[in-house]
């Protein structure tokens, strides 16, 4: 399975404040605060921008498995893409053609 890809909307700013993260929309004017489970999430994108990389950071951290920890971050992560916090980029080319087997004959 390949990497679920996530990029920071480029309007977004965040900064650490006590230990967690605080983000800013300036172009909405939105003010998000995240608790150390959301911090540790939104650091884990932030340097890797993979969402099963933050699920494996989360399981370090807490007591949750690489599952759960997954699909809470997918979701977490759709409602940031719909407030235009985060982006999920499209697949690249790979350069494979697939073949249906009718294809081969």
């Amino acid at each position: 399975m390949s990497p679920r890809k996530v990029e920071i909307s480029p309007h977004v700013h965040f900064v650490p404040v006590e230990g967690d993260y605080v983000l800013m929309d300036f172009k909405k004017g939105l003010y998000l605060g995240l608790d150390p489970v959301a911090s540790t999430i939104w650091r884990s994108l932030v340097e890797h921008g993979d969402m099963e990389r933050a699920a494996k950071d989360v399981c370090q951290d807490y007591d949750v498995t690489y599952e759960t920890a997954l699909a809470d971050i997918e979701r977490w992560v759709a409602e940031l893409e719909t407030r235009g916090l985060l982006r999920l980029p499209e697949p690249r080319e790979t350069g494979v053609t697939l073949f249906d087997e009718g294809d081969l004959r």
